[in-house]
């Protein structure tokens, strides 16, 4: 919780991203807790959000067999940066955006394909 704000309830935690809270706390607040909370409530008719939930579960938590955890397909600790924040370590991609922003720039506006294609291999040759 920020610094003079209110506490709001147990809902509050939900709304932290989380990529800035411990591993631990993601695994026994968010997967044990509230994520379980949050399947019970989305009915299965609710397709879209069921299936989102699902995809999400296997994605990025990992999914509940029993008493184990099937490992996710980017595990927690993969795109968790709680203790890189700790470190003082880089957490965003500004070397890709700075990348993209220059590649958009060297395009004129609403370039065709065929332009796109002619600067990225021009680009691709120096």
């Amino acid at each position: 919780m920020v610094s003079g704000e209110k506490n709001r309830g147990p809902q509050s935690h939900a709304t932290v991203p989380l990529s800035f809270i411990q591993v631990r706390s993601v695994y026994e607040n968010v997967i044990m807790v509230q994520y379980e909370k949050l399947k019970k409530v989305v009915v299965e008719d609710s397709e879209g959000i069921f299936g989102f939930l699902q995809y999400f579960e296997r994605t990025y938590l990992g999914r509940k067999l029993g008493q184990s955890l099937k490992k996710a397909r980017f595990p927690i600790p993969t795109w968790n940066h709680y203790d890189s924040i700790l470190e003082g370590a880089s957490v965003t991609n500004n070397v890709s955006e700075g990348s993209n922003s220059a590649w958009v720039q060297s395009l004129p506006t609403n370039a065709s394909l065929w332009t796109v294609l002619a600067t990225f291999r021009q680009v691709r040759l120096h």
